[in-house]
């Protein structure tokens, strides 16, 4: 009897003991917690204001109804035979997420693929300027690709299309009458200055050798080159390749070929397999549809010597 009498009050210590290893355990755990919450809370009050994240600058607001004024009041300040500038005085210093660009148009409102737009800043200080450059890229017999006017006989444009993008997202586009030829042999090369550089960045589209300035609101499609177009005293007539082949086209159901031979990447030059001319590099092989559009063969680029 005694000896159950003692058994049990050792076992009933056991469970005392284990009982308060339990609560120190917990208690532990719980200031462990506090602790750290404290710290972090502390941390945060402590935080120097230099290492705090600066508000934002508010955007200033844009009334779209004075940049289509903008627009609208388009001053000519250079003009030649082959190109003309176009200054717009925006009521606003132009944020770096605007993105602008201008098209020169047909009387139809068409784009004329020859003729490339592109904006520029000039450095002028506290000015809100915008220059437009425009220019045509039609060397040798590619003028003929450019529409012609009905009723003038000449190759003319009637209109100025300008887009005001935010963020890759159109929020303004303005329309304004504005006739020019272009590519007239007897009128000046350069009336008027400034004119655009004469070295201009862009691809070059194969299909019909037409070039876009790398800030024109057009883009290649199909194959092209990347390049520069050179050229002085208002005229550019020269295309220097900086790139491989890039692009690409759907292969055709049916490939109507109604001829074959080599397009000279320099001057848009072309000729076919029959004629005895040996090709000028750099030059790209290829063959022409019904529709007279080159489509140039893959393996068959000669740009080294």
């Amino acid at each position: 009897m005694k000896l159950d009498i003692i058994e049990t009050q050792t076992h009933y210590h056991k469970e005392v003991i284990a009982m308060k290893k339990m609560i120190q355990f917990y208690i532990t755990v719980v200031l462990f917690m506090l602790f750290n919450f404290l710290a972090c809370q502390t941390n945060i009050k402590n935080t120097p204001p230099d290492e705090k994240l600066p508000p934002q600058p508010s955007q200033p607001s844009v009334n779209l109804e004075q940049v289509k004024a903008a627009f609208e009041k388009m001053e000519e300040i250079g003009a030649g035979r082959n190109f003309f500038t176009a200054k717009i005085d925006l009521p606003f210093l132009s944020p770096q997420e605007y993105q602008w660009y201008a098209m020169v148009l047909d009387k139809t409102k068409t784009p004329i693929r020859k003729i490339s737009g592109y904006a520029h800043h000039p450095n002028i200080e506290n000015k809100s300027h915008l220059w437009f450059y425009f220019f045509l890229y039609a060397p040798g017999d590619w003028i003929n690709h450019l529409p012609r006017s009905e009723t003038l006989g000449k190759y003319t444009s009637h209109y100025i299309t300008f887009i005001m993008k935010k963020d890759n997202e159109t929020i303004c586009e303005t329309t304004i009458e504005r006739l020019k030829e272009w590519g007239d042999e007897k009128s000046t090369l350069i009336a008027d200055l400034p004119s655009p550089p004469g070295e201009i960045a862009g691809y070059l589209e194969l299909k019909d050798y037409t070039f876009f300035a790398k800030g024109d609101f057009r883009k290649p499609e199909g194959f092209y080159f990347e390049g520069i177009v050179k050229g002085n005293n208002g005229e550019w007539n020269y295309f220097v390749p900086t790139s491989i082949l890039l692009g690409d086209e759907p292969e055709p159901d049916m490939s109507l070929v109604s001829d074959r031979g080599w397009l000279e990447l320099n001057t848009g030059r072309t000729h076919r397999m029959m004629e005895a001319v040996a090709p000028a590099r750099p030059f790209i092989e290829g063959w022409w549809d019904g529709k007279g559009y080159f489509h140039p063969d893959h393996k068959k680029v000669m740009i080294d010597d």
